[in-house]
């Protein structure tokens, strides 16, 4: 099945996350957000999100649209990531 999932930040309102493709969402732990996505055949990709009293995700279902079966998505929403350097230690 098709899907988009956004997780959404409460406080600010704004998407911090999105996915979308063939999406399967496993919210048995209240604290930990699992997607499942595949991307081809036997193909797959997961997703964890931590999951706060600031955060919250919508699960869309876009099965009648006309898409790619294992096209994959994922959107990282850049005002809401804190930017940081990779450096090799010496």
């Amino acid at each position: 099945m098709i899907r988009r999932v956004a997780v959404i930040n409460t406080r600010t309102d704004k998407v911090e996350f999105e996915a979308i493709g063939r999406i399967s969402v496993d919210t048995e732990d209240k604290n930990k957000l699992v997607i499942l996505v595949e991307t081809g055949k036997n193909e797959y990709k997961k997703h964890l999100v931590n999951m706060t009293s600031w955060n919250m995700y919508v699960v869309e279902d876009l099965e009648g649209a006309k898409v790619n079966e294992y096209k994959y998505e994922v959107n990282y929403m850049p005002e809401s990531i804190v930017p940081f350097t990779v450096t090799e230690k010496k």
